[in-house]
């Protein structure tokens, strides 16, 4: 008998722990699982087209491994792997296996520096100066009437430089924080300065992260892995995440290598980053959601494992600007609003998304630098299979016209005095260019309306009632409308002459355009700056060098107040992977000779 009983109770035991297994790992046989392998959504959806399948997509952006997880009600309603964690090995990708999380390090960091505030570590509106020990970021014009607030570094608007960071192999001599945050051998990247004032506007920066692990360390003691799982993710039950770096031998075989665009492994299968704040995590999906859950539910006036309903809040409500949360950035989309990060390290992209009231959301995880394209198809599969709010573009339905009728279209319509739209006809198709831009061919959805498959944008020409002749064209993107003028074809801007390698005419039509209007904003040294910086990452360097000196032939005072922030740019720029080295080394030649003309201090 009371063998018997003994049995019975194994038996309820094993029952229970058993049913407690499924409910903690949800099932992976899902209908909606089916489903989403078969409905990849593109950036335009087209009536009557048929989704893409993963396996087909994942083929073609040569990502092997991709994990996905689904939150719903506010708690993880599936997680699931596809494809392999290494090519070689085909070892499958399961709901442990560990990715990189990238930039995604950020908001788990920023998690655990909004708990330390709450408990009364130090304030948000504090100088960071105050409580850094170690290392002390460096005071200079910028920082004389407003310091950097710890909520500064958390937002991205604190000023500071290192937008970030490339990692390092395992033959590498990593370096420590402080000679990351010095810029000194052997870290690879720039001085971590303040070069534009703390507090007016955002700019993305890694390497004010860095200050905040710094912050973190100082104030703690400890470790920042160890720290990290003490604040953050133990609490969470994110029991599959480290910030460790190197990642330890143990949990090796449970990493997915990443692979880049070409379809190769890395040669070290991945990089190690001691900026771990920044670019540090290694995790799951399925942790992930926990962390994304944790926001949701404190938001909503629950207790939080980690923080009160009150810093939830904080963390999801706008600050600067209506994009930019406590660590985390804000998308509203009609009347519904969603917090995301993404991430993005050499052979990794992921991202984390979440609807702020409701519940739900999802995170993916990829092994593969073209990861972010997949991802944003997989999203849009997700929120079309669980109808999300407010998230889907529109669908729009195509109507068919005469080749003939799409020859009046073609022409050059000006914007503004350097940006034009050129539309051609080509073997009875309409395609269409922005200065700067791809060109994409132009679908019919009215006689006189069209849409790009590339981006939502719409483009409508509009004819004068008077002359019957097409005077403008209209492009509509995200509820915003520009008007294009039609012009002759014989006309022409300053960057269309400078992509066409008729270098020194666009200088002179810079020139023609400050002398007829010296404050039109397309001469202004910071929208050229920017171009200066397009035309390096499309590989227009002779270009770009000639632009960079106009800029300083323009306005010679700008260059000499924002050299700090020049010479961060354009080292940022030199450790560029994808640029060639001897792209690079033309490009600092050209800036050095601009600074020398100007009597300042070369780039070393």
């Amino acid at each position: 008998m009371k063998r018997q009983k003994l049995f019975l109770t194994g038996f309820i035991f094993i029952f229970i722990f058993f049913s407690g297994i499924t409910a903690l790992f949800p099932t992976e046989t899902k209908p909606e699982i089916a489903k989403l392998e078969n409905s990849l959504l593109p950036p335009v959806l087209v009536k009557g087209e048929k989704p893409f399948t993963l396996a087909e997509r994942m083929q073609y952006y040569n990502v092997p491994g991709v994990s996905i997880t689904i939150i719903k009600d506010f708690r993880v309603e599936w997680t699931k792997g596809f494809g392999v964690t290494d090519t070689s090995t085909k070892k499958p990708v399961t709901a442990s296996t560990l990715f990189q999380a990238a930039s995604v390090s950020k908001p788990v960091t920023a998690m655990a520096v909004l708990k330390e505030a709450e408990v009364g570590k130090f304030k948000l509106e504090d100088n960071v100066n105050n409580y850094l020990t170690t290392w002390k970021l460096p005071d200079n014009k910028f920082t004389e009437s407003s310091k950097v607030a710890i909520r500064n570094l958390i937002t991205h608007t604190g000023g500071t430089t290192v937008h970030g960071f490339r990692g390092y192999t395992s033959t590498d001599t990593i370096p420590t924080l402080v000679q990351v945050l010095n810029g000194e051998k052997p870290a690879n990247s720039s001085p971590v300065l303040v070069d534009i004032y703390p507090g007016f506007q955002q700019k993305y920066s890694g390497g004010g992260y860095c200050i905040l692990q710094q912050l973190l360390i100082d104030t703690e003691k400890q470790p920042f892995p160890d720290l990290m799982n003490k604040l953050v993710l133990k609490p969470l039950g994110m029991m599959n995440s480290t910030y460790m770096q190197p990642l330890p031998s143990k949990l090796q075989k449970n990493a997915a290598s990443g692979y880049r665009k070409n379809g190769n492994r890395m040669g070290d299968k991945w990089h190690i980053y001691p900026e771990m704040a920044a670019a540090g995590l290694w995790t799951t999906s399925e942790d992930l959601a926990k962390f994304v859950i944790e926001i949701q539910k404190t938001y909503k006036n629950e207790p939080g494992k980690v923080f009160s309903p009150k810093t939830g809040q904080l963390m999801l409500s706008p600050f600067l600007n209506p994009t930019i949360g406590m660590g985390v950035f804000l998308d509203w989309k009609g009347k519904s609003v969603y917090f995301n990060h993404g991430g993005a390290n050499e052979g990794y992209r992921c991202f984390f998304i979440g609807h702020r009231e409701k519940g739900f959301g999802a995170v993916i995880m990829t092994n593969g630098d073209r990861g972010d394209e997949l991802y944003a198809e997989i999203l849009r599969g997700i929120a079309s299979i669980y109808q999300w709010d407010d998230y889907l573009p529109p669908m729009f339905e195509l109507v068919k016209v005469e080749p003939e009728s799409l020859k009046p279209f073609a022409g050059k319509y000006a914007m503004n005095s350097d940006t034009m739209l050129k539309v051609s006809f080509e073997e009875n198709r309409l395609f269409a260019q922005v200065t700067t831009g791809q060109k994409a061919e132009l679908f019919p959805i009215a006689p006189n309306k069209f849409i790009r498959r590339d981006q939502t944008v719409v483009i409508e020409f509009v004819k004068d009632e008077a002359s019957n002749e097409i005077k403008k064209a209209i492009a509509e993107r995200n509820g915003q409308k520009r008007d294009y003028e039609r012009k002759g074809d014989d006309f022409t801007v300053p960057m269309e002459l400078l992509l066409s390698n008729k270098t020194d005419q666009a200088m002179d039509a810079y020139r023609k355009l400050k002398a007829e209007n010296p404050t039109d904003p397309m001469i202004q040294p910071l929208r050229l700056l920017l171009q200066v910086e397009e035309l390096i990452m499309k590989k227009y360097g002779y270009e770009a060098a000639a632009l960079l000196n106009l800029v300083a032939e323009f306005n010679p005072e700008f260059i000499k107040a924002m050299q700090a922030t020049l010479d961060n740019e354009i080292r940022t720029l030199l450790e560029e992977p994808s640029i060639p080295e001897l792209f690079k080394k033309d490009m600092k030649k050209s800036y050095n000779e601009m600074l020398r003309k100007l009597g300042l201090k070369e780039l070393e």
